[in-house]
C-alpha cells in the first residue's frame, strides 16, 4: 500500500498513463542503488560495512545502476551478466545502441548499432580483400594473433550480415529523434527473428537531456514527450509482428533527482522513481514504496533533498530475470550477486509482474 490514492504522470508522458491504465506499465517507487538494506541512522553513522561507490556522481553511478552490483568495480553488467546464463541453453544476441555501455558487458558479443547510422560498412574491405583472404586462412602458432584474426573476421561477417538485415527490416512510425531511432533499430532486428534465428535477445537504449540542473520543465516535457512517442512507436510495431508479449522494457537512471531545487532545476539524488513497460506485464501497480511523509525529514532525507532509497535495483531485475530464463537460484545468484542481501518483501517475482 502506498501512502497516498492518487498519483500522477507527467502529461508529455501519455503513453506511460495509457499503457497503466492497460495493466501494461508498472512503476518503482524509490529505487536506488544499494548493497545492502540501509537505515538513515546507518547512512549518517557508516556503520554499514558496504557502502555505495560514487553516490551522486553520473560517471560512478550509471555505471553501478547498469551492473546491479554496487560494490564491485569490475562487475559485468546486468544485461551481460543475465544473457550469459541462457547462451547454454538458447540462442542468444546481444545489442547495444549506445556504444560500448556497461550493462552489456558479458561474455556474449555484443552488436554496436548506430541509431541514426546503422551498421558502419567496413569500407576498405574491397582494397584489403587479398590481406583478409589470408588472415583467414592461414592459422597462426601465436595463441594471441589467431584470437585476434578470429575476432576481425567474425566482426565483418556480423557487420555485413546485421547491416543486410537493416536495410530489409521496414518498420515505420518513428521520428528522427536520437531515442526514437534507437528504439527503431531494436524494432528492426526484432521483425528479422527468424533469420537472426535467436530465442532470447537483449538491447540496450540511451535517452539524453535529463540532467535538468538549471531548466527542469522545459527539458524534461521535451524529453519525456520523445520517449513516450518513441515508445507508442514501438509498442504498435511490436504488436503488428505480434511481438509485443514478448517484450518487457526496463527504464533505469543513474539516480533520481533532489526535491529542492538547484538553481531552476534539482541537483543529483539518490532514491527516484522508474517504469517497466510490456505486452506480458500484470500492470497497474506501483511496486516499491514512496516514503510515508515528506514532512519528517529525519526518515527519508540524506541531504538537500535527496531521498534515501527502500528498494533496490535487484529487485525488479529478479523479477525480470526470472520471466527471462534465470530459473535456479544458483543462476540468480550469479546475475544478481546483492540480492541475497535484501528479505524476499523488499524483491519482486516473476509472479508479481508478469501475468
Amino acid at each position: 500500500r502506498q501512502p497516498c490514492a492518487k498519483f500522477g504522470v507527467h502529461p508529455a508522458a501519455k503513453f506511460l498513463k495509457d499503457a497503466y491504465d492497460a495493466r501494461e506499465a508498472a512503476f518503482v517507487a524509490n529505487v536506488g542503488t544499494l548493497v545492502e538494506p540501509m537505515t538513515m541512522q546507518q547512512y549518517k553513522s557508516r556503520t554499514k560495512r558496504k557502502r555505495i561507490r560514487g553516490l551522486f556522481s553520473h560517471n560512478v553511478q550509471q555505471e553501478v545502476v547498469q551492473s546491479v552490483h554496487a560494490q564491485n568495480y569490475g562487475a559485468k553488467g546486468i544485461l551481460g551478466r543475465m544473457i550469459d546464463e541462457l547462451r547454454s541453453t538458447y540462442r542468444v544476441g546481444s545489442y547495444s545502441m549506445a556504444g560500448n555501455v556497461k550493462a552489456s558487458e558479458g561474455v556474449t558479443p555484443v552488436q554496436t548499432i548506430s541509431p541514426k547510422h546503422g551498421m558502419s560498412e567496413f569500407t576498405a574491405e574491397d582494397f584489403l580483400e587479398k590481406q583478409l583472404a589470408v588472415l583467414r586462412s592461414e592459422d597462426s602458432h601465436s595463441a594471441f594473433i589467431q584470437a585476434y584474426t578470429s575476432a576481425l573476421a567474425t566482426s565483418l561477417d556480423t557487420t555485413e550480415e546485421i547491416g543486410k538485415l537493416l536495410d530489409e527490416a521496414k518498420v515505420s512510425g518513428f521520428s528522427d529523434d536520437h531515442f526514437a531511432l534507437g528504439f527503431k533499430r531494436v524494432a528492426q532486428i526484432i521483425s528479422k527473428n527468424n533469420k537472426t534465428d535467436t530465442q532470447r535477445e537483449v538491447f540496450f537504449v540511451e535517452g539524453r537531456k535529463f540532467d535538468t540542473h538549471s531548466d527542469g520543465g522545459v527539458y524534461l516535457e521535451e524529453a519525456l514527450g520523445k520517449i513516450s512517442d518513441a515508445l507508442k512507436a514501438f509498442k504498435a510495431e511490436m504488436q503488428r509482428l505480434n511481438k509485443w508479449q514478448d517484450v518487457v522494457i526496463m527504464e533505469a537512471s543513474d539516480f533520481g533527482r533532489t526535491l529542492t531545487p538547484n538553481s531552476k532545476g534539482t541537483d543529483h539524488a539518490w532514491g527516484g522513481i522508474n517504469f517497466i513497460v510490456g505486452g506480458g506485464l500484470n500492470g497497474k501497480k506501483i511496486l516499491g514504496k514512496y516514503p510515508h511523509s515528506l514532512r519528517d525529514h529525519s526518515v527519508w532525507n540524506v541531504g538537500r533533498g535527496r531521498v534515501l532509497p527502500t528498494t533496490p535495483w535487484e529487485a525488479p531485475w529478479q523479477a525480470i530475470a526470472e520471466w527471462f530464463g534465470v530459473n535456479t537460484p544458483e543462476m540468480m545468484d550469479r546475475v544478481l550477486p546483492n540480492a541475497r542481501n535484501f528479505n524476499s518483501s523488499q524483491l519482486f517475482t516473476k509472479d508479481t509482474l508478469f501475468r
